[in-house]
């Protein structure tokens, strides 16, 4: 079995987050409150699963669409078709077993990566049916792709201009507002999406495998639906209090500060790239006026001119730690780069591939950050969770500004206490992780009261790119297994090594 991180598509610059919203209404029209299972008397939904139409080795796969109300409040308005995708269990146990699979982003498509589950994931569905649903605006399910801000088929300067220019935010929603009510696209509503594709398959209960936002996602499932679940599989936790991207800032600094000490420490790094902390600061300053620079290389027959801006710069290392792969090229990005030479940068900021479809659907995360983020961040904020580190506002006042464009709702104060809830939980953390950190994982767990939190040295956002792959993929299993956090083999962790440092 190879490791799950070929499943997981969670490592764009869009890699982030958030959170959970609101006193959700039954497809009635009836309200609940949270923790509330819905009513006998709400009809059953109905989905028809067949096999996909792809042949070949996908032929197992079952394929679905299930009609849900794009406002659960007013069900009698637009409705939105569910993509889903079932691989089935190879050994289906008396009680069907179902492993719900949640994405990140927020904008991911869960199916994209079903093929996995046939061969290399194949273990997860041993007894378990592994359910993949498209979150509501992603993938198949009325996907809010946007290319100007997803940056499909744009000339090379635009990956490394600012992230959401007041034009290209307004093209956006102009263009998805015929065909999507933008203030949908939340949380609150995708638990109920889930809940509509749990009764409609007819589980009695579900187990969650969460990676990123997804965790978010799980939580809130868990706080509105605990008796559906029988347990919780996190990777990079976000608690409910955090507010993306207020905290990106201060995360990059943890781990990227982590990152020069791993070099110091390592006589080869140091060697390699000696005085880096010092040459990583005269860069910064360096960098606060943008810089030109003539960029060759084998696909640009006359090279190209590029200008590269600090604040930019920055984000994009920060996206690069989301793997450990990525983190341990970056002292021989800044090294160049302190030397004038920003070759090995672009390498890693310019599309390998710009003609690739994009991952995360930018409508979809715009929509759900705006409500379930944005909304909570004060002006006055800003400055005490980013003052005085290398990324600055950069990010929070760019999504700000955006989602003053952006249709989006308010989300409840009440949401932002922990999910408090027995489900046996499992939560594992990468300790170079730049954007949810140990101390988040921690957070989410003081409501679970039957958590574990499992710190894997050295990885960052996704822990899969280490000496053993599979170890952390072994560990899920046997708990998937036992549903109970006791007693689980956690040697292999103490035995992973980072990737070796990129010298040359």
């Amino acid at each position: 079995m190879q490791s799950l991180s070929k499943y997981s598509g969670v490592v764009s610059g869009a890699a982030t987050i958030l959170a959970a919203i609101a006193v959700a209404l039954s497809v009635s029209g009836c309200a609940e409150t949270p923790g509330d299972s819905v009513t006998p008397e709400v009809p059953r939904p109905k989905v028809v699963m067949s096999p996909c139409a792809d042949a070949g080795p996908r032929s197992e796969l079952r394929c679905g669409r299930l009609p849900v109300p794009e406002e659960y409040a007013r069900p009698e308005l637009r409705r939105i078709d569910l993509n889903i995708v079932v691989a089935p269990a190879r050994n289906r146990a008396e009680e069907p077993l179902a492993v719900f699979v949640l994405e990140g982003g927020p904008g991911a498509p869960a199916t994209a990566g079903a093929d996995f589950f046939l061969e290399e994931g194949a273990a997860y569905r041993e007894q378990h049916d592994v359910v993949m649903v498209d979150l509501r605006g992603t993938g198949a399910s009325n996907p809010l792709y946007c290319a100007p801000l997803e940056r499909h088929g744009v000339p090379l300067q635009r990956h490394l201009d600012e992230m959401y220019p007041p034009s290209e935010v307004t093209e956006c929603r102009s263009s998805l507002e015929s065909r999507a009510d933008l203030r949908q696209y939340v949380t609150s509503n995708a638990v109920e999406d889930l809940e509509m594709v749990r009764r409609a398959l007819e589980y009695a209960k579900v187990d969650l495998h969460a990676t990123s936002y997804g965790t978010r996602l799980a939580t809130e499932y868990i706080r509105r639906y605990p008796e559906q679940v029988r347990t919780l599989t996190a990777i990079g936790s976000l608690p409910p209090e955090h507010r993306m991207p207020l905290h990106h800032a201060a995360g990059f600094q943890r781990a990227f500060d982590l990152l020069l000490s791993d070099c110091e420490a390592q006589v080869a790094c140091r060697q390699a790239f000696p005085d880096l902390r010092n040459r990583w600061n005269l860069l910064l300053g360096r960098l606060a006026q943008p810089l030109a620079y003539h960029y060759e290389s084998a696909d640009l027959e006359d090279g190209i001119s590029l200008t590269i801006r600090r604040d930019v710069f920055v984000e994009k290392l920060r996206s690069a730690m989301y793997f450990a792969t990525g983190a341990r090229s970056l002292p021989r990005v800044v090294d160049a780069a302190s030397r004038d030479d920003f070759a090995p940068f672009l390498e890693l900021a310019l599309p390998a591939d710009p003609d690739l479809p994009p991952f995360i659907a930018a409508g979809a995360y715009l929509s759900f950050t705006c409500t379930d983020d944005v909304s909570r961040i004060a002006a006055g904020d800003v400055f005490s969770f980013t003052g005085d580190t290398w990324l600055g506002d950069y990010r929070v006042a760019q999504q700000m500004r955006a989602c003053k464009l952006w249709p989006s709702g308010s989300y409840p104060v009440a949401l932002v206490s922990p999910v408090e809830s027995s489900v046996p939980a499992l939560l594992i953390t990468g300790d170079r992780d730049p954007v949810t950190p140990p101390s988040d994982a921690r957070r989410m767990a003081q409501g679970l009261s039957n958590a574990r939190v499992v710190i894997v040295p050295h990885a960052g956002h996704m822990p899969f790119d280490l000496s053993d792959p599979e170890c952390i993929d072994r560990i899920m299993l046997a708990f998937l297994q036992s549903a109970t956090v006791e007693d689980l083999d956690l040697t292999c962790i103490d035995a992973l090594e980072p990737p070796p440092f990129v010298l040359n």
